[in-house]
């Protein structure tokens, strides 16, 4: 009897190796052709689900290489637009402000024409304060010339200037470590997203980011103590949610969300270190 039902369970106990080398990552693991038609029915059932798996990490791992390749076209595009706002539009702005002061200066005593160039020197100077507040949403300066822990203050600073009442917290463990182009502005992007939902829609009254690093990642947290999430927040249209989510794990990373209706709301994203600049 005990090698009659060890003959039986030999079967499974393949089995149950090819999982655990599945479990393992092992993703080529693959069953022999066992002996009984029982055995050879499992041996083909695994073959062809371990197939079916990794034939699906190939292409989840295609679909990351993508997205990271189709953000880093995008953030190229950022900064090709946002430098030619500053070098450019800025530049002509800032001469269209220069002429309406001179024809201002010219025209004392022609009413009408000293009313249009006024006009004239305050609309320049409508539009010099739109371009330049909307450059560091499209590609942060700080960002590239000094590190993302300056680039994040930046942007806490740009908040704090606009009276949201919300009193916003910066931690920054120092130093950070050199980040490649691709990790900076990937962590930025998250907090950037992560900080604007938070003061817009939790009716927060405190908002905490905290930058810190461990032995292979970096750790991106941003708390508030809001409202919490909506029901509903994971279902499809809330873009906002899911491109944070995308950004981290076609980085390599990850990215959790927890919230306590009433308590407020946690984004965490745990993003891998690079040597590589």
């Amino acid at each position: 009897m005990f090698w009659f039902a060890g003959r039986v369970l030999q079967p499974l106990q393949t089995v149950v190796k090819g999982l655990e080398r599945m479990e393992a990552g092992d993703y080529a693991a693959r069953l022999p052709p066992l002996t009984t038609r029982e055995g050879r029915l499992m041996s083909a059932t695994f073959n062809r689900a371990a197939q079916a798996v990794a034939e699906a990490r190939n292409r989840l791992k295609e679909n990351r290489e993508l997205t990271q390749m189709i953000q880093s076209h995008i953030e190229e595009e950022r900064r090709t637009i946002a430098r030619e706002l500053h070098d450019e539009l800025g530049q002509s702005i800032t001469a269209i402000r220069s002429f309406g002061l001179i024809i201002q200066q010219s025209a004392s005593g022609d009413e009408r024409l000293n009313e249009a160039a006024r006009l004239v020197v305050e609309t320049a100077g409508q539009m010099y304060d739109a371009v330049h507040e909307m450059i560091p949403r499209l590609r942060p300066f700080a960002l590239d010339s000094f590190g993302l822990g300056d680039a994040v203050g930046d942007l806490i600073a740009a908040w704090r200037v606009r009276d949201t009442g919300v009193n916003i917290q910066l931690q920054v463990q120092e130093p950070l470590p050199q980040l490649g182009a691709d990790q900076s502005i990937c962590a930025y992007r998250i907090l950037q997203e992560a900080l604007t939902n938070a003061i817009r829609h939790a009716r927060a009254g405190q908002i905490t980011v905290s930058l810190t690093t461990g032995s292979d990642q970096l750790l991106v947290r941003v708390s508030d103590d809001g409202v919490g999430l909506t029901p509903g927040w994971e279902q499809r249209g809330h873009y906002g949610v899911r491109g944070m989510r995308e950004r981290a794990v076609a980085s390599g990373g990850s990215l959790e969300m927890s919230s306590d209706p009433g308590v407020g709301t946690q984004v965490i994203a745990r993003l891998p270190l690079d040597s590589q600049p």
